[in-house]
């Protein structure tokens, strides 16, 4: 064997290990985008089904005060925290939308925490007001967040809207009434 058929035979083996290394990459990139897909998309419907959640809290409110309690119910509780996926391999996803998506469920118990303590020193219409108000703002935020997840994972938005129903809207204006009631306290 002369140098030309070594020469030859490393050349070969150099070409084909790096044609290894790189459909090995390329499947490897590929399986991670596909979990990433996945994991953003579980977790944004974890986010969404909060949002629906306290769109009913606000709806309730609204039909119990327009009904004069025939209807509805109003009440000083949040719905609680999202679950999260437990699965999810965060580090695949941006670190300040994994901060921001482990923050949530901390602003959804301040909120609490606020409602109850007004709840406490004040009568309870003021700490339901206040729990409508935290509701809008927390509803708000989670659909946010489920955009965020989805673009992180290169999906579309998807708006929630129900029979007259506009939820990013609804959230807007409650919060919008409640930025307007605390500029006149």
């Amino acid at each position: 064997m002369g140098w030309d058929q070594v020469g030859a035979i490393l050349s070969s083996a150099l070409v084909a290990t790096f044609l290894t290394w790189a459909l090995n990459a390329y499947q490897e990139r590929k399986r991670n985008a596909r979990s990433r897909s996945y994991w953003a998309v579980v977790n944004a419907l974890s986010m969404q089904r909060y949002a629906l959640l306290c769109a009913d809290l606000l709806s309730d409110r609204g039909n119990c005060i327009t009904s004069h309690g025939q209807i509805g119910e109003v009440t000083a509780s949040l719905p609680p925290a999202p679950d999260l996926d437990k699965d999810t391999e965060w580090q695949m996803l941006p670190a300040e939308l994994v901060g921001d998506i482990f923050q949530f469920p901390i602003e959804i118990r301040r909120a609490q925490d606020e409602v109850n303590f007004l709840h406490s020193v004040a009568d309870s219409e003021e700490a339901e007001l206040l729990c409508a108000d935290k509701a809008a703002m927390l509803g708000m935020r989670s659909l946010d967040l489920s955009a965020r997840l989805r673009s992180a994972a290169g999906l579309k938005r998807i708006e929630l809207t129900g029979v007259n129903w506009d939820y990013r809207d609804q959230f807007s204006k409650q919060t919008k009434d409640a930025s307007r009631r605390s500029r006149l306290d």
